[in-house]
């Protein structure tokens, strides 16, 4: 996704999700998969933990949770069968040596109301 489609995505969701709403991103970071960050054809904008959580706050989110190295790139496998519980065992790990995708969760920062 282009800057500029994300800056049109963050501005559109901002006005649809509730005051309790959330913004998940769960995507591949750079910092952690450059090698393979292009071999996917829709990843024509760069992205790190640090830069996307930049680029949030640059337009009116606040960064909740932020984890460089969440999940392996991808789970799929041809040798075995990736189970619900092998997922939950590594989300488990204390550390994630095979995380390249980061989770990050926000929600718009909303105006606050002068009481009347």
């Amino acid at each position: 996704m282009t800057k500029d489609c994300l800056t049109a995505l963050l501005a559109q969701l901002s006005d649809k999700l509730t005051p309790r709403g959330k913004l998940v991103i769960l995507q591949p970071n750079y910092r952690y998969a450059y090698k393979e960050y292009f071999d996917d054809y829709t990843h024509v904008s760069v992205y790190s933990h640090e830069s996307l959580c930049d680029f949030l706050a640059a337009h009116g989110y606040e960064v909740i949770e932020c984890l460089p190295r969440f999940l392996p790139l991808t789970i799929k496998n041809r040798k075995m069968i990736v189970s619900g519980s092998l997922i939950r065992l590594y989300l488990s790990l204390p550390m994630k040596l095979l995380g390249k995708q980061m989770l990050v969760i926000a929600r718009p920062i909303r105006p606050s109301v002068p009481h009347a």
